[in-house]
């Protein structure tokens, strides 16, 4: 019998460690693509000007997102909430606008939630009381729908939240009104608004929102 060449013998073993590697490669990557999001609260997601938001911070945009996009979706496929979530519209899928849409609210919440206390705005009692009820409304509607255990996070962090995103838009209006516009005017997305983000240092983790697929956190659309 013929004996293989060395060189042979040798390209056989490299390209079987190849596909050992690209192997291992894929099973880590479809690891890396899944996130159970209670269990990574505490890392990073988003850095406004230094300060940075964790996805503990992030949750009560995930549950709000989450819930309006299936409230929409119930009403698109009642059968099929899922069908909505993955319908490619404007060249992309509902599911990743969604995404996108609840961090640029993040961002646009925090810069005005800091500007409100640079200029010591604070809420009035009347207001304090109407978000009150707004807190236990929403908190629970999440009970409802278990979406507090798929958080992993406290009534307390979620109320946290709402005085944050509370006071940012206080102050939002107050802002516009000095500028002689619109509290619209500011809203995240707009001109002006984009105009006043050029002077603020925002990095979203990328890799990060990567692993994160909305729509199946704290809703169950079917997926």
């Amino acid at each position: 019998m013929k004996k293989r060449p060395i060189k042979y013998l040798v390209t056989l073993f490299l390209v079987a460690v190849l596909l050992v590697l690209g192997y291992q490669s894929l099973q880590n990557g479809k690891q890396r693509s899944k996130i159970n999001y209670k269990d990574d609260l505490d890392e990073v997601a988003i850095c406004v000007d230094g300060e940075e938001l964790t996805l503990r911070d992030m949750a009560f945009y995930v549950a709000y997102q989450e819930g309006e996009v299936d409230k929409q979706a119930r009403v698109y496929n009642p059968e099929d909430p899922h069908k909505y979530w993955i319908t490619h519209i404007n060249g992309q899928y509902i599911q990743q606008a969604a995404k996108e849409a609840m961090i640029q609210m993040a961002i646009h919440d925090e810069i005005f939630y800091k500007m409100a206390l640079e200029e010591g705005v604070s809420l009035t009692q009347e207001e304090e009381s109407s978000l009150e009820n707004t807190m236990e409304d929403f908190w629970y509607d999440l009970l409802d729908r278990e979406g507090n255990e798929a958080l992993g996070v406290t009534e307390e962090e979620i109320r946290d939240t709402m005085v944050k995103i509370a006071l940012a838009q206080k102050y939002q209006q107050l802002y516009a009104e000095i500028q002689g516009c619109s509290s619209e005017d500011f809203a995240y997305g707009t001109d002006r608004y984009l105009r006043l983000m050029e002077a603020h240092r925002v990095e979203i983790k990328e890799e990060l929102w990567k692993r994160i697929q909305l729509g199946v956190i704290t809703v169950n659309n079917g997926a």
